[in-house]
């Protein structure tokens, strides 16, 4: 067995939901902490290696409307609420590997190289809304 297989076989991967930075910590969002954290805690204990992520999803209409209500720059917004959930995982003890942030450079880099082979169009999905569309690249 090569060592990739070895890695892949004793390595537990775990994540929760990303949560978005409109708004504080809940019940809901503990719960589901805990929950996710007693999983890798009985990973762990059955030996294997455990990569837990868990993270704030710091992008959308609803944090720009919620920093706008607030007075506050989008960035800033989300630097207070997203400490909130990061103080609710050290409060409640929790394990993870990664605490990550969409507004984090090293994961705006990932995307980007991730969504290179894509091209990115608008759509319109209802006369309200828009969405985007990813299609693979021609190779010619």
């Amino acid at each position: 067995m090569d060592n990739s297989s070895e890695f892949m076989n004793n390595t537990f991967f775990l994540t929760t939901a990303i949560d978005y930075a409109n708004g504080r910590p809940h019940f809901g969002h503990a719960y589901e902490k805990c929950l996710a954290d007693m999983i890798a805690r009985y990973q762990r204990s059955l030996g294997k290696e455990v990569f837990f992520l868990t993270g704030t999803d710091e992008h959308g209409q609803k944090v720009q409307q919620s920093a706008q209500k607030n007075n506050q720059e989008p960035q800033q917004y989300v630097d207070e609420v997203t400490a909130g959930f990061v103080d609710l995982c050290q409060k409640l003890q929790i394990t993870q590997t990664k605490f990550v942030r969409t507004t984090d450079p090293v994961h705006k880099k990932f995307v980007n190289r991730l969504s290179k082979p894509f091209m990115i169009k608008e759509r319109s999905t209802s006369k309200n809304t828009k969405g985007f569309i990813a299609y693979a690249k021609s190779s010619s």
